[in-house]
């Protein structure tokens, strides 16, 4: 008995050892290239490209779907959207606390082919940036921020590179949806058919 004690305790110490670590994703676009990388603690595995070794199973084919009547399950028309947007605000405020931008950066280059439309754009995009980053240094911590537009009035081909890497802790994301399991389930009875 105090063995199984001992390997049910050691069990969970590791559960709650690995949804304490650090779980991301990192999007990276770079002289026309994109890769994305998710992330689990220190380790890191790239999604996108796929690595050359890696090779897709070939499907085989399928025959057609015969149709249905209606699918049973769920129906979204039923659910009130009221109720629906103030959880979602209530769920995004609670996360907002642990969720880490790590990294936000973008580097773009605006033309349009005609020197007084790349102007307007320019200025638009200051005054959305103006509006927008000092809500996400308020609301989220960011470790590395860095935004900077220009333009090319000559140009008629717009440029741009970004990083993007965000991060959250799973238990933190766990306690939250048990705080709201009541909210999520009676939205959930909503929509069932």
């Amino acid at each position: 008995m105090k063995i199984a004690a001992l390997v049910l305790a050691i069990a969970l110490g590791l559960v709650i050892a690995a949804l304490c670590l650090r779980v991301g994703v990192r999007i990276q676009k770079k002289d026309g290239a994109l890769r994305v990388a998710l992330r689990y603690g220190p380790l890191r595995l790239p999604v996108y490209p796929p690595p050359k070794g890696l090779k897709r199973p070939e499907k085989p084919e399928k025959p057609p779907k015969k149709a249905r009547g209606k699918p049973a399950g769920w129906d979204i028309s039923k659910l009130d959207i009221g109720d629906a947007v103030c959880l979602a605000m209530d769920l995004t405020g609670e996360v907002r606390q642990t969720l880490c931008i790590d990294v936000l950066r973008a580097d773009v280059t605006l033309a349009t082919g005609d020197a007084a439309k790349t102007g307007q754009l320019l200025g638009l995009c200051w005054a959305l940036l103006g509006m927008t980053v000092p809500v996400l240094e308020h609301t989220f911590t960011i470790r590395d921020l860095h935004i900077a537009v220009g333009a090319d009035f000559e140009s008629d081909k717009p440029r741009w590179s970004g990083d993007l890497a965000v991060s959250l802790r799973p238990i933190r994301l766990l306690w939250t949806l048990l705080k709201r399991r009541d909210d999520l389930l009676q939205l959930l009875d909503q929509m069932k058919t």
